[in-house]
């Protein structure tokens, strides 16, 4: 089976991990990738686009992989075509699942908040960096303590997968050098609760030689208005 992914923020790197896991074994996506500003992006027309300059493609894909903010919605708001694009290529029996960098949330909830959108999603449809990180490291480090710069959901998600994710080590001054004694990893995420004392402990846990992970490298992230810093920022 062959498909397409579309996306401002999709990574192809996320993608081929994904489906060379067993999470899809059975597709295979070929080497399109859309990458516009979100303002520009109108999925209906350009699934009818590709549809009419390529009419093969509908026998020829099976699936699309979607990104969520500023390729799906922006905010609270579906973008133009991503409710009735979608909604076609279902129509046409394709398999659509949806891929989002951002580890903020479970996959229950992006799933909820397509389907308030008008795009009925299950959780096994929404794939997020945060259970993609999980899932790799519950299967090729499961045994280490990981300190996480990020925010709850993430911490309850890689807490999920089985694995030790440590708590803060509030019994030490911030301002003073940490002892990151007992930290084998750090994960950096997404963190709009970023504070000194995360800081100041994953710097002290990696200059002591801590394995380093990240869910993802984007510098902003897309916001009605804007963008905020995201982990890579």
């Amino acid at each position: 089976m062959t498909g397409v992914s579309i996306g401002l923020g999709l990574k192809l790197g996320l993608t081929n991990l994904i489906l060379h896991d067993k999470l899809m074994q059975e597709i295979s996506f070929c080497n399109f990738f859309c990458q516009c500003p979100p303002q520009y992006i109108d999925i209906d027309f350009l699934i009818r686009f590709w549809l009419e300059r390529d009419p093969s493609m509908s026998v020829r894909c099976d699936g699309f992989v979607f990104d969520l903010d500023g390729t799906v919605y922006l905010g609270d708001a579906a973008l133009p075509g991503s409710v009735e694009g979608i909604a076609e290529l279902r129509r046409c029996g394709k398999r659509v699942l949806f891929v989002s960098n951002k580890p903020l949330e479970p996959r229950t909830n992006y799933a909820a908040k397509l389907t308030r959108l008008g795009i009925p999603t299950g959780a096994e449809d929404v794939i997020t960096s945060g259970y993609v990180l999980g899932h790799h490291l519950a299967h090729h480090q499961p045994d280490l303590r990981y300190y996480v710069l990020g925010e709850a959901s993430l911490r309850n998600e890689l807490r999920g997968h089985g694995l030790t994710i440590l708590e803060e080590l509030d019994g030490q001054d911030p301002r003073e050098v940490i002892d990151p004694a007992g930290i084998d990893a750090v994960v950096v995420a997404f963190d709009r609760t970023l504070d000194y004392r995360k800081l100041n402990t994953a710097y002290q846990a990696l200059m002591r030689g801590a394995w380093f992970y990240a869910t993802n490298g984007d510098k902003t992230c897309p916001m009605p208005g804007g963008a905020i810093p995201d982990a890579g920022g």
